[in-house]
């Protein structure tokens, strides 16, 4: 009897070890691997932290290194405006890719050469505000003043500046805010097809 009792009871201890301790606790799951981050992943980490950094830095950065802004955002590096955008505080409003486009953006591409360098200034300049400020605090003005100086009327009932619409907000960065625009504001749309017809001409010849 004595036997059976003492094999019954071991029996007991080998269940119970296998299973909980005598406090009733669960054994401890086996431990968790974490993922180690290799010195190229951490390497790339370090590129993408300084490349949002950078991109952050100013208006110009932020539109160049955004797709449906890269073009006026290249076209704001281009200008005399550049230096003085990337350090200061203004606020861009910016056309996206597709308005450029709808007017006809070969004729964008002659503001590129450098002797057209006085119209691609005084197109951006018409786009430049000075000071940093959203959607909302442009609307509490009657006029706003552009970096070279000028006004552009603010219409808050129709939500235009410059007499073109605002579709929404852009980003702000470090040094200023972009304000996605509907349309170009005063596009030399004449002078620079006669421009682009005279080059026309004269590479025929």
């Amino acid at each position: 009897m004595k036997r059976i009792f003492y094999f019954l009871a071991g029996i007991g201890l080998f269940i119970s070890s296998c299973t909980t301790d005598n406090s009733g606790k669960a054994e401890p799951s086996a431990p968790v691997t974490e993922t180690v981050k290799t010195a190229q992943e951490k390497s790339l980490d370090r590129k993408e932290e300084e490349k949002e950094k950078m991109k952050m830095s100013s208006v110009m950065r932020y539109a160049m290194a955004t797709p449906e802004m890269s073009p006026w955002g290249f076209l704001l590096r281009n200008s005399s405006w550049a230096e003085q955008v990337h350090s200061g505080q203004y606020t861009l409003l910016c056309p996206t890719d597709s308005v450029l486009r709808a007017n006809d953006i070969s004729l964008f591409s002659m503001l590129k050469k450098k002797e057209n360098q006085k119209i691609l200034d005084e197109l951006m300049a018409s786009h430049l505000l000075v000071g940093s400020m959203d959607y909302d605090k442009v609307m509490k003005y009657e006029t706003v003043e552009t970096i070279d100086g000028r006004k552009l009327k603010v219409d808050p009932l129709n939500k235009t500046i410059g007499g073109v619409h605002f579709i929404r907000e852009g980003k702000t960065t470090d040094h200023g805010s972009i304000i996605i625009m509907k349309d170009v504001i005063d596009f030399p749309k004449d002078k620079l097809e006669k421009l682009a017809k005279k080059e026309s001409m004269q590479q025929k010849k």
